[in-house]
């Protein structure tokens, strides 16, 4: 049997049938996103590991020696996507379910991660955290966010913070 990185199995996909849907999600957990329902086919979902994975390497420095926590709910698209965008750059996944009681465990693997992928960034940690909002059309978070450290390091300037981001698409300018 043939190994394949996550690149590789991602261009099998997009070589075979890349409008096919791929990973299909139903949102059943409670709450404002319930019932939501997403399909995402070879091309969009290698846009989609393409564009974390091109966040993580190029605004935090993440490479095949970093570690990265992956803190969401295992059956959910955006999870699959972040741990694919983590193993295309060689990097760790450390997987904490969030399903399980939202609350991030306190083991050194986990507190001392270069990055922290999560929806819930209330949590402690020393390492940069980007915010994934679990709603699929979402647009930002809410949630309050601190400067980034690998930003820290390459400027002291007050416009260097972390905004929330949700992985969505950038504005088109106006045609």
């Amino acid at each position: 049997m043939t190994t394949r990185t996550p690149w590789q199995v991602l261009e099998h996909l997009i070589a075979t049938d890349q409008t096919a849907p791929r990973v299909t999600f139903y949102e059943r957990t409670p709450g404002p996103t319930q019932g939501e329902r997403i399909e995402l086919s070879a091309k969009v979902l290698t846009n989609w590991v393409s564009k974390g994975a091109n966040m993580l390497s190029e605004e935090l420095d993440v490479d095949a020696s970093s570690s990265v926590v992956v803190h969401l709910p295992a059956a959910h698209w955006r999870t699959a996507y972040w741990c694919l965008a983590v193993w295309s750059l060689g990097a760790q996944v450390v997987f904490v379910d969030a399903d399980d009681d939202g609350a991030l465990p306190s083991a050194p693997i986990v507190r001392e991660a270069d990055v922290l992928v999560t929806s819930n960034p209330a949590d402690e940690v020393d390492s940069d955290i980007v915010v994934v909002t679990l709603a699929m059309l979402a647009r930002r978070s809410s949630a309050p966010c601190r400067p980034m450290r690998s930003m820290r390091r390459r400027s002291s300037a007050p416009s260097a913070t972390c905004s929330p981001r949700s992985m969505s698409r950038r504005r088109r300018p106006p045609r």
